[in-house]
């Protein structure tokens, strides 16, 4: 096989240039661009291992810090290129983060848009890779804009690792394609071959069927960790002043979140240390408020009424934001559905429950006025978010969320979904995927007529997803299960097998 120019984003430290490393050495794959953390260690590791290649700090660019130092001159961006991602544009907009929603201006956020496009279009144009490697979803306001070029406008080959373990056992693929996330279980699944899911994944499909089914054990994870993490303002001001006064640190300024008016290329426009604390606190008590907010619009389900399930999504978050598209705005969503539902049905619409914990950030994106608005629809009722989503689900006439895993789970326990956005189980034939307005009637339409999920059709496509995923691979929390394995060398050489073969597969 011949030699590859390799960039990698997302390769943030020194076990993950380790996989950087094992596909230089095994595979011949040269690495020419890393960009994400740019530290000491990073640079002797690098060193250490003769890895000779650009690194560059991914928050320097979330900070509009770009370098041309050694790139030479900058490769201008003209209306080809503008006009192949203007589909991605109107969503990459909101992926400037902004402390109050007041600070980074439309004529800003406009200008970074260019500016980050100019830049990617430089380097790409300077080191002209083979291959570009994500470690995760592409999903912040610097690499984002580097996948969307790669894919629509350079055609550079993509991989990127699917973050969302699947099946229960922390299965994971290697995606090429943000808008078509089903796409590599596809040729398995509409093979002509009788698909069946293993034992444990069979076991995986009846737990969810069954009685006493639960919510994904990754997403307890998440807020296990939240509630163990959760930012104290006192413990974090302690830190702050003990390595300011101590070890005489000044503040950092490693943070994107834009903090005031100041012009978004300069520093002083971002948070440092002291500031992000006191944003966390702020954020902490907004969300207790917004609980509250929420609590007092909440109705009690009638479970005996016709009605659609809305599992609202977590936001601001990769999945939400990326893999939603257009439908990244939920009221977007809510308008197709409160127009097209039978007048006898109703729409409860429960938040997801990560919105309101304090270690999260979802009075970013939700507030009094926005529960006001979901309210304010003659269809929709707002119902408490910790209520049994399973129960929910099976008393519905359909499900509805953004690619949400409640769209799986309805499926699988064979009740009707509607989904919109871009979501792994979207290939499947039993889950209706929603683009229009004529989408969501055709689908309620044949809902009301009596149809339901095929079971034997669910299973394989649970199957495919079995045979294209590797199971039980450290991706989630990736620093702190790495250094849990008995050979933190023998999962990483197997992450290095899992990149390399799906390559092979997808592009050889």
């Amino acid at each position: 096989m011949s030699s590859k120019k390799v960039f990698y984003h997302g390769f943030n430290d020194i076990q993950a240039a380790n996989i950087v490393k094992n596909l230089r050495d095994l595979h011949d794959w040269e690495p020419v661009y890393m960009c994400g953390a740019d530290d000491q260690s990073i640079k002797q590791y690098l060193g250490e291992n003769n890895i000779r290649c650009t690194l560059q700090s991914s928050m320097k660019l979330r900070q509009a810090q770009f370098d041309y130092t050694d790139l030479g001159n900058p490769a201008p961006i003209d209306s080809v290129l503008i006009n192949k991602l203007s589909n991605f544009s109107i969503n990459y907009l909101g992926f400037m983060q902004d402390s109050s929603g007041w600070n980074y201006s439309f004529e800003e956020r406009k200008h970074f848009y260019y500016d980050i496009l100019k830049y990617w279009n430089t380097v790409l144009n300077k080191i002209k890779p083979d291959i570009v490697i994500f470690f995760t979803w592409p999903h912040t306001s610097s690499c984002y804009p580097l996948y969307l070029m790669c894919k629509h406008h350079f055609d550079i080959d993509v991989l990127f690792i699917d973050p969302t373990p699947l099946l229960e056992s922390n299965a994971h693929f290697i995606g090429t394609s943000l808008e078509s996330l089903h796409s590599p279980f596809m040729k398995f699944y509409e093979s002509k071959v009788d698909l069946l899911p293993s034992p444990i994944v069979a076991a995986y499909l009846s737990k969810i069927r069954g009685k006493q089914a639960q919510i994904p054990q990754y997403i307890k994870d998440v807020y296990t960790r939240d509630k163990k993490t959760k930012y104290k303002i006192i413990e974090g001001l302690a830190r702050l002043i003990i390595s300011t006064c101590v070890r005489r640190t000044p503040f950092k300024r490693d943070f994107e979140f834009k903090k005031n008016k100041e012009h978004y290329t300069n520093l002083k426009s971002r948070m440092n240390t002291l500031d992000d604390i006191l944003f966390s606190e702020s954020l902490r008590r907004k969300n207790r408020y917004i609980s509250k907010v929420y609590n007092k619009l909440s109705v009690t389900p009638d479970y005996n009424k016709k009605y659609l399930y809305f599992a609202a999504p977590y936001q601001p978050e990769a999945g939400s934001a990326v893999n939603a598209g257009f439908f990244e705005d939920v009221f977007v969503v809510l308008d197709i559905l409160s127009a097209t539902i039978p007048d006898d049905w109703i729409i409860y619409y429960k938040e997801h429950p990560g919105s309101f914990l304090e270690g999260f950030r979802g009075s970013l994106k939700r507030s009094e006025v926005f529960y006001k608005k979901v309210c304010s629809y003659k269809n929709i009722e707002i119902i408490s978010s910790s209520l049994d989503t399973f129960k929910l689900i099976d008393a519905s006439q359909a499900v509805s969320s953004i690619a949400g895993t409640v769209g799986w789970e309805s499926v699988v326990r064979g009740k009707p979904t509607l989904s919109f956005g871009n979501g792994w189980y979207h290939g499947c034939k039993s889950v209706f995927k929603v683009n229009t307005v004529f989408d969501a009637k055709n689908a309620l339409a044949q809902i009301c007529d009596g149809w339901l999920p095929d079971i034997k059709d669910v299973d394989s496509y649970a199957a495919s997803v079995e045979l294209v995923t590797t199971k039980y691979l450290i991706h989630d929390n990736f620093h702190e299960e790495l250094e849990k394995a008995n050979d933190p060398l023998i999962e990483l050489k197997k992450i290095t097998d899992f990149i390399f073969n799906a390559y092979q597969k997808y592009f050889q």
